[in-house]
């Protein structure tokens, strides 16, 4: 458990060095997706700029020095890039992962398949905490567990699954990979920013 904590801490040590700006909005990712259909075929190399929206948002909800309504900002910007990003990922690569004929691509799949469902419920608790109303100790507990928990798991992705997946599928699978994933992403946040909102945005602390 020592050690686990240990590579944590020091990757959300790394990203707060690198990451620590003001991140773009969820308008500029939107848009963004658009010219990405003609200007980026790289499957991974999409994966990791989603990767890099996200770290925007980890580095401060880990960061004990941001202010509340930094956080709480950002922990809505977060869990609406994990459900697009997530989602989008699973329906896409992990799909070929778990379907492929190598064990180490199908490891590789259900192990991240795995992970997801861990943030993903931990973003289920959050939502039901209205943390867009009100901000509590344990909201910010969550969100600094959820952020540090994915910024293990990209790293992980980064590290080892996306090499994993260059190895075992087809140059051409992957440019039809990158379609659908933006296809997909597209979808999820056209659903989220469209929605009606809720709660309005304001930190009122318990």
């Amino acid at each position: 458990m020592t050690d686990i904590k240990t590579t944590i801490a020091n990757e959300v040590h790394g990203l707060k060095k690198t990451f620590r700006h003001e991140p773009h909005s969820l308008s500029k990712i939107r848009a963004s997706l658009e010219s990405d259909k003609s200007t980026t075929s790289n499957f991974i190399e999409l994966l990791e700029k989603h990767h890099d929206y996200m770290k925007e948002s980890i580095v401060i909800l880990t960061d004990n020095l941001a202010s509340l309504t930094e956080k709480q900002t950002n922990l809505d910007r977060f869990l609406h890039l994990l459900n697009m990003h997530g989602k989008a990922e699973e329906e896409t690569l992990y799909e070929v992962l778990i379907s492929n004929k190598s064990k180490e691509s199908r490891l590789e799949g259900f192990c991240g398949k795995e992970e997801h469902d861990h943030v993903f419920l931990i973003s289920k608790e959050l939502q039901s905490l209205n943390y867009k109303a009100h901000w509590t100790d344990e909201i910010e507990a969550k969100a600094k567990v959820i952020a540090s928990l994915c910024a293990n798991h990209i790293k992980e992705e980064e590290g080892v699954m996306y090499h994993v997946a260059k190895k075992n599928i087809s140059d051409q699978e992957m440019q039809k990979l990158s379609e659908l994933y933006l296809s997909k992403c597209a979808v999820y946040i056209n659903e989220m920013l469209d929605a009606p909102r809720k709660f309005e945005s304001s930190v009122v602390y318990h």
